[in-house]
């Protein structure tokens, strides 16, 4: 004779294994989308640390270029005023060159400007990236420490499902073990619908009075939801 009650615990052992597997999955799933933004925050973090040291590499370099030229614009300022030479020429060709040289000081002071404020602006963006960095880096590992743990809770939990699972399964006769497996298949792992206050549980249908009281009278039969094909019991 067929114990409904037994059909109803054995969904709700499947149901809770699949919840099991279902929670693993989505823990190792949410570590490989954390994982893909961490690379990308890596990438342009290197990036960014790389870019920030070319400028100050570059800003360095232009400040000894016009250091440079304000020693020589010092250098010929003082031959100017102190030379002993009358010749035109040589005087012209003096203030030729300091004009030369205060035109680069000042398009490298312009370029140093720019770096400057540039630097700025990259500075900003690394302080923003190290510390967005240093915060995924602490949450991916502890999301790996977390699935870790899940997985073995998970593992030992669905070793007790399989014992419980077995257990069911031998006390049901083959052929209603054979419409049990079937329904499976056929909707998506919920087999087995509950009828409460007349209504299936799973597609809501309003099942018709007469069914309901040959479903509650007749309690060693399969009887199924006439809407979704699915066993239909009443506890």
């Amino acid at each position: 004779m067929l114990d409904v009650t037994i059909l109803a615990d054995l969904q709700n052992i499947y149901n809770e294994e699949t919840n099991l597997k279902k929670k693993c999955k989505d823990s190792n799933n949410s570590i490989v989308e954390l994982t893909k933004q961490f690379e990308n925050i890596q990438k342009e973090y290197e990036n960014t640390k790389s870019r920030l040291h070319d400028l100050k590499t570059k800003l360095n370099d232009e400040s000894l270029k016009l250091a440079s030229e304000e020693s020589s614009v010092k250098k010929y300022t003082n031959e100017l005023y102190s030379t002993h030479q009358s010749n035109p020429k040589y005087l012209r060709d003096i203030e030729l060159k300091i004009q030369d040289l205060n035109k680069q000081k000042g398009s490298e002071e312009d370029v140093i400007l720019l770096l400057m404020d540039e630097i700025d602006s990259v500075s900003a963006k690394y302080i923003i990236l190290e510390k967005a960095f240093i915060e995924i880096s602490e949450t991916l590992s502890s999301k790996k420490t977390a699935h870790g743990s899940l997985e073995k809770i998970t593992q030992s939990d669905l070793t007790e499902i399989a014992i419980k699972k077995e257990s069911l399964r031998n006390q049901l006769e083959d052929d209603i073990l054979a419409v049990f497996d079937k329904e499976m298949l056929q909707c998506q792992g919920k087999a087995v619908a509950i009828l409460l206050d007349g209504i299936c549980s799973i597609c809501r249908f309003q099942v018709p009075l007469s069914q309901v009281d040959k479903i509650k009278k007749n309690r060693e039969e399969i009887h199924f939801c006439s809407n979704c094909q699915r066993i239909l019991i009443h506890n």
